[in-house]
């Protein structure tokens, strides 16, 4: 963030949960962006707050941009699914089928995925996401697929209104 300071000091950078953005009043920006990155590694639990917070700074009329990690739009998730529900079963954990270890760390094959205690993402279907922003409080104005696109694997895009 430091560098970021340093590159554009006219910018107010900060740092936070996106499940409590307590910091910020009720309706202040007209735009926000939200990346998988931002979603994809909030704990399932934690993921309709970090919505609501999302929906509660976004002003009236705002525009709210998402990526999502699309669960159908990559082959080998379904692949790997019957195998890690298996394990999981055997070791009591009580994670989603939607909750998948890193297949690859440092751009290297992680040979690790099938621990115990592997980081995860989370996959989202479109219907999920459609739920969860509608509920939210979000209008869907335009939600798009990239499954077909080689370097995308399958991400959803969607764009809302705050009415």
């Amino acid at each position: 963030m430091q560098s970021a300071k340093v590159a554009n000091p006219s910018i107010n950078f900060f740092c936070a949960d996106a499940r409590d953005l307590s910091i910020l009043p009720d309706n202040c920006y007209d735009y926000v962006i939200y990346l998988q990155q931002c979603l994809c590694f909030i704990p399932v639990d934690g993921f309709e707050k970090a919505l609501k917070e999302n929906y509660r700074v976004c002003g009236k009329g705002g525009i709210a941009i998402f990526s999502f990690l699309n669960y159908d739009g990559r082959s080998v998730n379904k692949m790997i699914r019957p195998f890690l529900s298996t394990l999981r079963y055997l070791r009591k954990e009580n994670l989603s089928p939607q909750q998948l270890p890193w297949l690859r760390l440092k751009g290297k094959p992680n040979y690790n995925f099938w621990k115990k205690g592997q980081a995860t993402n989370y996959w989202f279907t479109k219907s999920e996401i459609t739920y969860h922003l509608q509920s939210a409080g979000y209008k869907i104005i335009e939600m798009f697929t990239t499954s077909n696109q080689p370097n995308d694997e399958g991400m959803i895009y969607v764009v809302c209104e705050k009415p």
